[in-house]
């Protein structure tokens, strides 16, 4: 809050876009690093058939929105307990995507 008042509305806005400017060129290049590397140990698949895409927004809206722009055939996620039911339960992101979904949506657990 005392930022806020120290700086004007447009200077908050900027300073806001300037920083989800950098996050996305760094997540970004993560992904970039992560596809390549991946893509070395799969024979099968070229570095030109794998793209990503960041989104804002509620993260399972942000999903489904994104499949349905590709018009994706499948939804893979992968999904971690968060607590000790959480063996039994899904995440709520991936529960939202599949209640959501047009598409099929395949479910991966991942390990802690």
């Amino acid at each position: 809050m005392a930022l806020q008042s120290l700086l004007k509305e447009e200077g908050m806005r900027e300073m806001y876009e300037n920083s989800l400017v950098d996050l996305k060129a760094k997540l970004e290049a993560r992904i970039d690093k992560f596809f390549k590397e991946e893509v070395k140990e799969i024979d099968m698949l070229k570095e030109e058939q794998v793209s990503s895409m960041i989104r804002e927004g509620k993260t399972w809206k942000a999903i489904v929105d994104a499949a349905d722009e590709i018009d994706a055939d499948v939804i893979v996620m992968g999904t971690r307990p968060h607590s000790g039911i959480g063996h039994a339960l899904m995440g709520s992101t991936a529960t939202k995507v599949m209640q959501n979904s047009k598409r099929p949506v395949l479910i991966v657990p991942l390990n802690k």
